[in-house]
């Protein structure tokens, strides 16, 4: 689960799978599983919309945006979605790997 939004004050009940980009209305009691990219709300929580359409939905998951260095997502378009896509799926020179490895020098 990445891009999630939860609303103050939310019930999730145990075993319940939110997904990424979904988003959970405030003092929203969440019984079912959460689609990702989805906005539900109420009380029981229900669907109220999706944050996307399906094709772009689809390529928000594919392109696991999430898993990219902050410093590198911010080269792209990041208030347009659809330019953010294009210019996200053309760039091969990005470097994917956040996970970047460093040692911690203690201090006197």
């Amino acid at each position: 689960m990445n891009d999630v939004w939860i609303g103050d004050g939310a019930i999730i009940l145990e075993g319940v799978s939110i997904a990424t980009g979904a988003v959970i209305g405030g003092n929203s009691v969440v019984t079912k599983d959460v689609p990702a990219y989805a906005i539900v709300g109420g009380s029981p929580a229900r669907l109220i919309r999706y944050r996307f359409p399906e094709p772009i939905r689809d390529a928000l998951l594919n392109a696991q945006w999430w898993e990219c260095d902050l410093n590198v997502l911010r080269r792209y378009p990041l208030g347009n979605i659809t330019q953010f896509l294009k210019a996200y799926a053309a760039d091969t020179d990005r470097e994917d790997d956040p996970f970047k490895t460093f040692a911690l020098e203690q201090t006197k």
